[in-house]
């Protein structure tokens, strides 16, 4: 919802990123994208299907919270209602990429 409600605002163009730190094990990370894809799927399919249990008043009440906490903290956002986010949430779920970031997707760290 934060992605789609940049993308209203004129920032859709600017680099979103949601960080998720489980462990320093990379086995770990992969079980948490391993996690993470088929829940995403679930909810690009569920967004598609304009279904009440995803787009009902609970997806717009966390919405609406999550942003007036935001909302608080930034000089420069403005609120973005639920309706205005809604035509575009299932191309914004649809451009969610899952990765996993950590030193074996890098090349080694060498000391000098």
């Amino acid at each position: 919802m934060v992605t789609a409600a940049r993308t209203v605002r004129g920032q859709g163009d600017q680099h979103s990123t949601m960080l998720v730190h489980t462990s320093v094990l990379n086995s770990v990370h992969r079980s948490a994208a391993a996690a993470i894809g088929p829940h995403l799927n679930q909810l690009r399919q569920l967004l598609a299907a304009d279904e009440a249990a995803v787009m009902g008043d609970t997806c717009r009440a966390v919405g609406e919270r999550a942003g007036s906490r935001y909302l608080r903290r930034s000089s420069i956002a403005k609120r973005v209602p639920f309706s205005a986010i809604r035509p575009i949430l299932v191309a914004v779920a649809d451009s969610i990429e899952v990765k996993v970031e950590n030193w074996k997707q890098h090349e080694p760290y060498r000391l000098l």
